[in-house]
């Protein structure tokens, strides 16, 4: 299979807390940080690491060998020999989810960090004490990688903490279109990943192409709450040439994922028995959107009735306008 697997650290243990899945690639200049954010958390608790490295072509691997993790943590490496990605694989799915053991399940990519060491205590303790939520999430920080300078944060607005129902999450995510909390914040119940695999192919999660983050999102708030810390407990690194940077760039790849998240969208609207629908065709006509806006049909954007809260919310007029104007003089 060209697959590596190390499992250190691991003995006649007592029940894992939490499971925190770790996925690397070409991550050199920022894998360290990140693994020294995840390997020393302050936690009452045993709790394991698996680090997925996808045959990177750097350091990346020779940084995660060097590292010793803290005494409530073990750690699993897989080091894959040929790219599973670009095979249209996921590394969760096929090479994580088999051998998880921790009750909850935390993520932290190669690119990005925890910034508090009490992250992992104080998620399990929410989740522990509010058996209704099948999630926690807490604010996060956004840094730029080239100039290390504070870019935004996650919530995009001011939230109190407590229980943060699923009308109330999908309201905000998908009715008005705010990008609530990063996949660095996200804890999860390992069950929800049991039932996801259990359910196989036929749920709606398989229905987006590429991205795991969004559906598994959704999975969760079909069954249960959130419960949001008002604490930031981890960055998010943009400008890094990763995911969000291939979709700026590689038109092709972010049609097919707009594409995508319309599918999820619709199998999600019947999955839930049309529960969320007027937030759900909300999500549907932005991508729509842009779609449209990445093949520069700009009187469709600009005519479309639909799109109207959308350029109103973005305040867009004069942008797609001026591009309008600009496509019109070229071929006139």
């Amino acid at each position: 299979m060209g697959t590596e697997t190390n499992i250190c650290n691991i003995g006649a243990d007592p029940e894992i807390m939490v499971t925190v899945c770790c996925l690397c690639y070409n991550h050199q200049s920022s894998v360290r940080q990140m693994l020294e954010s995840v390997l020393y958390q302050d936690t009452k608790f045993l709790y394991e690491v698996i680090i997925h490295d996808d045959a990177s072509t750097d350091a990346t691997r020779e940084i995660i060998e060097s590292m010793s993790p803290g005494p409530m943590c073990r750690v699993k490496t897989i080091f894959q020999k040929e790219n599973q990605y670009k095979k249209g694989m996921s590394a969760i799915a096929g090479y994580i989810m088999p051998i998880i053991r921790g009750k909850y399940i935390a993520f932290c990519e190669g690119d990005d960090r925890w910034s508090d060491n009490s992250k992992l205590q104080r998620q399990v303790d929410a989740l522990e004490k509010n058996t209704g939520c099948t999630l926690s999430v807490h604010a996060t920080g956004m840094e730029n990688a080239q100039t290390k300078r504070r870019t935004g944060c996650f919530p995009p607005f001011p939230l109190k903490e407590g229980i943060l129902t699923a009308e109330q999450y999908l309201n905000k995510e998908l009715g008005e279109g705010r990008w609530m909390f990063h996949l660095s914040s996200v804890m999860i119940r390992r069950d929800i990943l049991d039932e996801i695999r259990t359910v196989g192919e036929s749920l709606f999660v398989h229905s987006f192409y590429i991205v795991g983050d969004e559906p598994l999102i959704l999975y969760c708030l079909s069954r249960g709450d959130a419960y949001y810390i008002q604490r930031e407990m981890s960055v998010y690194r943009v400008n890094t040439g990763g995911f969000m940077t291939t979709l700026r760039k590689d038109v092709g790849t972010a049609l097919r994922v707009h594409c995508g998240y319309i599918d999820g969208f619709r199998e999600y609207d019947s999955f839930t028995q049309g529960k969320y629908h007027p937030y759900l065709e909300k999500a549907i006509l932005r991508r729509k959107f842009e779609i449209d806006r990445l093949q520069r049909d700009y009187l469709a954007l600009t005519h479309n009735p639909d799109y109207r809260f959308i350029l109103k919310e973005r305040k867009a007029w004069k942008r797609v306008l001026y591009h309008f104007c600009a496509a019109f003089q070229r071929f006139a």
